[in-house]
């Protein structure tokens, strides 16, 4: 896969029914048989933007979001982990508890699905469910 990808990233939360979506342009690169992804995400209604990490092995997924917002996600197969959450209207504590993880990867193109059970401060938030695919510009 070259540098350039495009990311699209789709994500939809039981509690309310909100289906988000993002299509940006990133860079792509593989190391040490991990793959990595880099992109700045425009926060609506923020001039600053938030740099946005993905890493992908195996069947472990990371997410690390720097700037307006700040937080280091991490889905794993069967394993909850917390983390932090900061946004400009303050910082929450979010629990991580990974149903699945599932990822396809071709020549061009990676697809990664993720499904599992979101917390904000130790109470049920949603079932949640992430896909995010990253392909060849």
């Amino acid at each position: 896969m070259n540098k350039e990808v495009i990311v699209t990233i789709s994500g939809q939360h039981s509690n309310d029914g909100e289906n988000l979506a993002a299509k940006v342009h990133g860079e792509y690169f593989l190391r040490n048989g991990t793959h990595y992804c880099v992109y700045e995400e425009q926060e609506e209604g923020f001039a600053q933007t938030t740099k946005c990490t993905i890493k992908i092995k195996d069947r472990k997924l990371e997410m690390l979001r720097q700037g307006l917002l700040r937080t280091h996600m991490i889905f794993e197969e069967g394993v909850k982990h917390m983390t932090g959450y900061q946004t400009p209207y303050g910082q929450m504590a979010l629990g991580v508890e990974t149903k699945s993880v599932r990822v396809l990867e071709t020549e061009d193109c990676i697809r990664t699905t993720v499904e599992y059970t979101l917390e904000a401060d130790g109470a049920y938030l949603s079932d949640s469910k992430i896909d995010i695919t990253i392909k060849q510009a």
